[in-house]
């Protein structure tokens, strides 16, 4: 098994659909329900060469009318094992990272207008989530119906984002309140 690092599982998923290049990867990754984990090309080409080294992707070249030729990375059949053994092992310990926790933890520096300002900019980025969520959930009309699909498991995955984006709303509102009630 390779190192717990969820980049090169992200690669390898999106290569189990189908053989991309290193910036269809980045554009695939940027378009895809999972787009709140950010992959540089910084991080994407470095991976793909770990995971090329370790025999889980191989690497062909793509001709291309009017343009250089392109690598093409495609997922082996060792690949394809490391991902279902990671897809059907445990869930490692999640741990939230937001910068909200380190700007308030450290905001006794700055006014609690300024705090409060921060946490308004938290809550504005996930309504802002909140709403594209929503128009992505309503092009889901049969969920329940048919096979496990792709369309089911985006819809699960987007359920889920849901109500962290709306935790973090309802946690900001309530966070402003008791902020406004503190005298200066």
């Amino acid at each position: 098994m390779i190192k717990k690092n969820v980049a090169n599982y992200m690669i390898m998923g999106m290569l189990n659909m189908e053989p991309l290049t290193g910036y269809e990867l980045k554009k695939k990754f940027e378009d895809s329900i999972i787009n709140s984990w950010n992959l540089s090309f910084g991080q994407i080409y470095p991976t793909l060469k770990v995971l090329e080294k370790k025999g889980f992707v191989t690497q062909s070249t793509r001709t291309n009318p009017n343009r250089p030729p392109s690598k093409v990375y495609n997922l082996t059949e060792k690949g394809r094992q490391e991902l279902t053994k990671w897809l059907s092992g445990n869930i490692s310990r999640e741990r939230l990272k937001y910068e909200i926790f380190l700007k308030l933890f450290f905001g006794g520096q700055i006014s609690i207008a300024e705090n409060i300002n921060n946490i308004r900019e938290f809550r504005a980025k996930n309504l802002e989530e909140l709403k594209a969520l929503k128009d992505f959930e309503s092009e889901c009309v049969e969920i329940f119906r048919g096979e496990f699909n792709e369309k089911k498991r985006c819809y699960l995955v987007a359920m889920l984002m849901r109500y962290v984006y709306r935790a973090c709303i309802d946690w900001a509102d309530k966070a402003i309140d008791i902020l406004s009630r503190i005298k200066e």
